[in-house]
């Protein structure tokens, strides 16, 4: 992009979008993750429904 340049109402739009796509898919991936690790770590206990033991 051009310094200087703004973007168009329909691109920052568009940047938004998929910004908050990838921010839900990056919450589904590490939120599971955490919860396996720290119940790993005995940091917290969840129960096996909740790990999938």
């Amino acid at each position: 992009m051009r310094k200087g340049h703004v973007p168009s109402r329909d691109e920052t739009r568009r940047q938004k979008m998929v910004l908050s796509i990838t921010m839900i898919s990056v919450s589904l991936v590490s939120l599971p993750n955490v919860a396996v690790v720290l119940n790993e770590w005995k940091a917290v206990k969840f129960g096996d429904m909740t790990i999938g033991e």
